[in-house]
């Protein structure tokens, strides 16, 4: 419940690389170690992202692994913030 957007990820590249360098192509961007990675490519992801309990059972733990368990961290719509941030035992 808590990978609301699907962009949350890079399969190539840093999101890090991209808002630093808006004007820098895409083929010029560097991946980044540390940048959380899609378990797929980008077509089997927006496939995934057709359904989104699937989407989410894929996705939910490994957003909540890079946040290093803290769900506060994560960028969540804020109409289901509370709902969610209730689901994990947080006040909001």
């Amino acid at each position: 419940m808590i990978a609301s957007a699907p962009t949350s990820f890079s399969t190539t590249c840093s999101g890090t690389a991209i808002t630093t360098h808006p004007t820098r192509r895409y083929q010029a961007l560097r991946s980044m170690e540390e940048a959380p990675q899609l378990p797929s490519g980008y077509a089997s992801m927006i496939m995934l992202a057709t359904v989104p309990p699937l989407w989410r059972k894929v996705m939910d733990h490994r957003v909540l692994a890079h946040y290093r368990g803290d769900i506060t961290q994560v960028n969540i719509a804020p109409k289901k913030r509370a709902k969610i941030l209730a689901a994990y035992g947080v006040n909001a």
